[in-house]
């Protein structure tokens, strides 16, 4: 969600993610770690900036932060294996309605605001995992 411009980021958890689809929102998860370089650069580059800011709000996105810092998190390595990702960044995209989430390890403005934009509005998702 966005708040007064922008992203309020909830930890993730694999409860507040199923809570959220089971709602029929839509979630995006960022998979980051504070010693990532690249996760850094997506971050001011891409999802911290006006445009995306207002589509998070617009489509009233859950984002949810994994913070992958300490890589024996079983949590978040749990997530990022199921996804076939050995490491940080990976963004995933949960829209409601769609059995599969979208995934990318790499981001830019375009890609990003477009698969927001394939969020159908008032969506509820039919089988959330």
């Amino acid at each position: 969600m966005v708040k007064a411009g922008r992203i309020v980021w909830e930890p993730y958890t694999e409860e507040r993610l199923a809570e959220a689809r089971a709602k029929g929102e839509p979630v995006f998860v960022d998979f980051t770690a504070a010693w990532c370089v690249n996760c850094h650069v997506y971050e001011r580059a891409v999802i911290e900036t006006d445009e995306v800011r207002a589509k998070f709000h617009e489509k009233k996105i859950v984002a949810l932060k994994a913070d992958w810092t300490n890589t024996d998190d079983p949590v978040v390595t749990r997530a990022l294996k199921s996804f076939g990702a050995v490491g940080v960044p990976l963004y995933v995209l949960y829209r409601p309605g769609e059995a599969e989430p979208v995934v990318h390890d790499a981001l830019t403005k375009g890609l990003l605001l477009s698969e927001f934009d394939k969020i159908k509005d008032g969506a509820v998702a039919a089988n959330p995992r």
